[in-house]
């Protein structure tokens, strides 16, 4: 993910000026990932990486607690700072759409209530298929 950013230069009474800190305005986690793993190479306390974070970014971007677990991750010898690929719940709507499609059809007075009942679907997903995916 590619994010652009731009710097808002303040000085110590929020007003412009091109002489103090910068702090980013947008960042993505990958970039926090990144300062985390280079500081944490560095040899530098994960209390210490927070801060160095929170100089940059502002303080409420991201928790000591969440660089001390990529701390970890790091230690345990992870090298990516991007999301692992995750399975999640298989989608078994994607599956039964056509199914649902077809007794639709077959009678165009059938409830919601009946569908969820035949094919062990929630509500939520039953109104999905009916009104967004059918129309």
């Amino acid at each position: 993910m590619e994010a652009f950013s731009y710097l808002k230069l303040l000085n110590f009474r929020g007003r412009r000026s091109s002489l103090m800190a910068a702090v980013l305005c947008v960042w993505t986690q990958e970039g926090f990932r990144s300062v985390i793993r280079f500081l944490w190479v560095k040899g530098t306390a994960p209390i210490e990486i927070h801060r160095e974070i929170q100089a940059v970014y502002g303080l409420d971007v991201m928790t000591v607690q969440h660089v001390r677990k990529w701390c970890r991750e790091f230690s345990d010898g992870r090298v990516s700072v991007t999301d692992e690929q995750r399975s999640g719940r298989p989608s078994t709507s994607a599956d039964l759409v056509p199914a649902i499609e077809e007794t639709v059809r077959a009678n165009r007075r059938v409830l919601l209530k009946e569908l969820e009942e035949q094919f062990g679907l929630s509500h939520g997903t039953i109104w999905d298929i009916v009104h967004e995916r059918l129309g």
